[in-house]
């Protein structure tokens, strides 16, 4: 990410040089456990979605809490061709009725064709079976314990609670709205990625 940001900034440098730069600076690198082994497995089945940005979308919920040890609910949402976050909407609850709120708004703004979700209960309720059809939204739903389906939206809550949740204290509901707001502006605009051949999801 580092020598990403340099060569935004016009500076060339080996990511070998940045790596020895970084440690001569005492910075902690995130060790890797050894003595894993790589097991072959069957490919899984591939989703019926597009590379298409725009055309479907993915959410999930991250817990946190807040000051009191009040429950922090956060609805992620994500474009995975683009990695574009549309949406992240703290609460202290969420139900299905709270989720076709927030996926109406998302759909005036850019209408898309498919919903990736896990098989959270807030994904199969009435009222969002009922949003599907009349929206004609086409459901996704992840394997029963296959995390590595809804891959798209794990990458971007690891790097949410790195990034936001892990590094920053809620004092209140407002607070943590305009915090998290803050960050996903942030992420958006200037957080390069490589899959993107290193633009931000703006760019790309």
């Amino acid at each position: 990410m580092i020598t990403m940001l340099l060569h935004n900034d016009g500076i060339v440098i080996n990511h070998k040089r940045v790596e020895r730069l970084y440690k001569e600076n005492k910075r902690q690198f995130k060790n890797r456990k050894k003595g894993h082994k790589k097991y072959s497995v069957k490919k899984r089945e591939e989703h019926i979605l597009t590379e298409t940005p725009g055309n479907w979308i993915v959410i999930d919920f991250v817990i946190d809490s807040i000051a009191n040890k009040r429950p922090l609910k956060n609805l992620t949402v994500i474009d995975p061709v683009s990695k574009v976050a549309p949406k992240i909407i703290p609460a202290y609850a969420m139900q299905g009725e709270g989720v076709t709120e927030v996926l109406n708004d998302i759909w005036m703004e850019e209408p898309f064709t498919y919903l990736q979700t896990d098989n959270g209960p807030e994904f199969r309720i009435s009222a969002i079976q009922s949003w599907y059809k009349n929206y004609a939204v086409t459901q996704v739903v992840s394997r029963p314990g296959k995390t590595t389906d809804n891959c798209f939206i794990e990458s971007f809550n690891r790097i949410f609670r790195d990034e936001c949740l892990n590094e920053n204290y809620f004092t209140s509901l407002s607070e943590s709205k305009e915090i998290i707001e803050s960050w996903r502006i942030d992420y958006n605009e200037n957080r390069l990625q490589k899959g993107l051949k290193e633009l931000t999801p703006s760019q790309f």
